[in-house]
């Protein structure tokens, strides 16, 4: 099964927070946020907008580590749109799997 996965810098270094499940309300709190963001994005900065999508990648682990700080702390300038787009991918099904790990998702769609 997919799993999210962050790793995280603080004062004693590097460490990985992974999340085992995200719910299908968050999916749906994802789809939330996009349409407020599209309805809004005259009157929000870029600044604005990156913040509440961290926010809401945070929001998915259930370790207090993770936080929009956290995140803008240990994610490089330069990987910071690619992180949020990954994670995006990865919670709306979208992004492409390989291996094991397609042969699983392949197996479970094939049982409903």
């Amino acid at each position: 099964m997919t799993k999210l996965s962050i790793t995280l810098r603080d004062k004693d270094g590097e460490f990985t927070v992974t999340q085992e499940h995200v719910s299908g309300q968050k999916l749906l709190d994802y789809w939330d946020m996009a349409v407020e963001i599209e309805k809004n994005v005259d009157k929000m900065s870029i600044s604005d907008v990156y913040k509440k999508r961290i926010n809401f990648i945070a929001g998915l682990f259930d370790s207090s580590k993770v936080t929009e700080e956290s995140i803008l702390a240990s994610v490089p300038a330069w990987g910071l749109q690619n992180f949020i787009k990954d994670v995006f991918e990865t919670i709306t099904g979208s992004k492409e799997v390989t291996g094991d790990e397609k042969r699983n998702n392949d197996s479970l769609r094939s049982s409903f």
